[in-house]
């Protein structure tokens, strides 16, 4: 039933909703006709408007050599323009208004001159607002063979129509120059401006988007909060375009309230349908209700295999219950033979399960008991390793004692070199005796020069004096004996730093005189160190060759015994493998046989619910 209906709720839903969007789609369709229509007449009419004003000009163009006044008064007067002027080639300016002094105007300057004479045809300039006015004025202009004819004309018309435009949906138009200039808008402020300004999502690659696909062109506005369809189209002739905003909610409306209606319909229609369904299968499947609900009842008891169907017809509903009343008859027998089984079952696994737990127990006390014996073993062959590598090691001092016996040989020759120092230096101090004994001849010496510079510096003042007597005579040997006292004076400087020297010398010999008595004390005491340590050299070398045999036969017993213990662990660790394998397996088929019993028990406790 419950399939039914919703079969019916979705074939509704799918006639619903393409009837929503077919209504969708006309409704669309409808806008875009209405708009287009209005459009189209629209910017025909702007087209026309224009032309008209472009005639004129160029009327006046070929008649301004002529009368040129009367030409530009009918010209602004035919085509209700604000003024009509003619700039010719040398830049002068003539007004249809003979009053107005246009005798600083250069017209060669000004842009509607210049577009004419670039094009080489009749222009329309950009829309402007007059400075007086206010109002949207364009110039239009015709180049002639010797200069341009023109008019101002204001657009307000054209712009009062554009804003007076009936649109649908509550959609405005706007009329913008294909740079993005607003030139007629709802809102005048906004107008000469940039279409960016209406809303930041309106922009001229929009309204050409809209323009080439011919289709509503959805757009969000910000400044509405509103969704909005912009149609585009452009007015021939001219750089001018048109677009028509209109509101998306406001255009849809019929569309919601259709759609409700469709929805009531719908949920009138699938409510009939299903009560319609309900009664027709209540009396087409009664009797296979009463079928069903005695097969309830069997299916509630808990497999009573005694309950039957009353067979009270020789229907399609008859068939089915005699039918069922011979299975539950067939089952009856066979679950009889499953209950039997199941009990042999478990009772066999019962006995499996216990004679499987008494073997894993039986193995495990085995595998500890082998766990333990491999466990002393290698605890055994880790000491034996232990006691092979401590007599390797004590074997090997053997090297120890070659080792002392080298150090002895050098003991020997250390206390030798010993001997020849102590011997050198006691050279080296009579050698540095020697020294200090000249040093003290030579410091006598210098004495002697010291007291001769003395003398030979007295003689020299005495002999300047008895110069100095003698006048001019003895000017000359003054002059010598101030030389000599001089030298003199060197002499004596120089002998006092000798001294100086000599002395020094003398100090540092007293000091290496002592330090070498101290460097003969030093290596005597040397030498007798030398010689206690050659004595004990000798004895360790001896004692080291002793254990160095004794720890050799240490090692190789230890070696027999560890091959022997490597053996046997290998052997333990084999058995303790397979009990373990052993052990391993039992454990399995103790987790089968407990599988099997739960198994049959599982089977004997389903095999109980069924009454026979």
């Amino acid at each position: 039933m419950l399939s039914v209906i919703l079969a019916l709720a979705i074939v509704v839903a799918l006639l619903s909703w393409r009837s929503y969007s077919t209504q969708k789609n006309l409704l669309l369709k409808s806008s875009i006709e209405q708009v287009s229509q209005s459009g189209e007449q629209q910017a025909a009419q702007i087209e026309q408007w224009l032309a008209d004003r472009l005639r004129i000009i160029s009327s006046v163009a070929t008649k301004v050599e002529g009368d040129m006044l009367n030409a530009l008064q009918q010209a602004q007067a035919s085509g209700d323009f604000q003024s009509t002027y003619f700039g010719n080639s040398d830049g002068k300016m003539f007004d249809s208004d003979p009053s107005i002094d246009n005798t600083d105007y250069n017209p060669l300057t000004r842009p509607w001159y210049q577009y004419a004479q670039q094009a080489g045809k009749a222009i329309i300039t950009k829309p402007y607002l007059d400075v007086t006015s206010n109002l949207p004025v364009v110039s239009i202009a015709q180049p002639t063979r010797n200069g341009v004819v023109g008019g101002d004309v204001s657009i307000a018309s054209l712009v009062e129509n554009v804003n007076n435009m009936a649109l649908p949906a509550n959609g405005y138009a706007i009329m913008m120059h294909n740079d993005g200039t607003v030139i007629a808008y709802k809102d005048a402020s906004k107008v000469m401006g940039q279409i960016s300004n209406i809303d930041e999502q309106l922009n001229t690659k929009l309204v050409q988007s809209s323009i080439q696909s011919g289709k509503l062109t959805p757009a969000y506005f910000k400044t509405e909060g509103r969704d909005k369809l912009l149609w585009g189209v452009d007015i021939p002739n001219t750089d001018w375009q048109l677009a028509f905003v209109l509101d998306k909610k406001t255009l849809e409306a019929p569309l919601t309230n259709l759609m409700l209606t469709q929805l009531g319909l719908a949920a009138l229609a699938l409510i009939v349908s299903v009560l319609a369904i309900s009664w027709l299968l209540s009396l087409l499947l009664g009797p296979l209700t009463r079928v069903s609900q005695a097969l309830s009842r069997i299916a509630d008891g808990n497999g009573d295999l005694t309950q039957r169907i009353e067979v009270d017809s020789q229907d399609e509903v008859g068939v089915l219950a005699d039918s069922f009343n011979r299975f539950v008859s067939s089952q009856h027998g066979l679950i009889s033979h499953i209950r039997q089984l199941a009990t042999e079952l478990d009772l066999d696994a019962e006995r499996s399960l216990c004679t499987n737990q008494t073997s894993v127990e039986e193995l495990q006390r085995q595998q500890q008991e082998v766990a333990m014996v491999a466990t002393a073993v290698t605890e055994m062959s880790s000491a034996t390793h232990e006691i092979a590598a401590n007599a390797e090691s004590t074997a090997a001092s053997q090297q120890s004692a070659q080792s002392s016996a080298q150090g002895k040989s050098l003991v020997d020759k250390t206390r030798s070199t010993i001997n020849s120092l102590a011997s050198e230096i006691d050279e080296t101090t009579m050698v540095i005796g020697e020294l200090s004994l000249h040093a003290q001849a030579i410091s006598s010496i210098l004495t002697t020069i010291q007291e001769i510079a003395e003398q030979t510096n007295l003689l020299a003042l005495n002999a300047a004096i008895e110069a100095a007597r003698a006048g001019d005579q003895g000017r000359g040997f003054a002059v010598v004996a101030d030389e000599v006292r001089v030298l003199s004076r060197r002499t004596q400087d120089s002998t006092a730093e000798v001294y100086t020297t000599i002395e020094t010398l003398q100090n540092t010999t007293k000091q290496a005189v002592s330090l070498m008595d101290s460097s003969k004390g030093l290596a005597n005491n040397s030498v007798d160190d030398v010689n206690a340590a050659a004595q004990a050299l000798e004895e360790i070398t001896q004692a080291v060759n002793i254990i160095s045999d004794m720890a050799g036969q240490i090692a190789i017993a230890a070696e027999e015994q560890t091959q022997v213990t490597n053996e046997i662990t290998q052997n333990t660790v084999a058995i303790k493998d397979v009990t373990d394998e052993i052990t391993e397996s039992a454990m399995t088929h103790l987790s089968q046989a407990k599988v099997l019993k739960d198994r049959a028990a599982d089977l004997s406790d389903k095999v109980a619910t069924f009454i026979l």
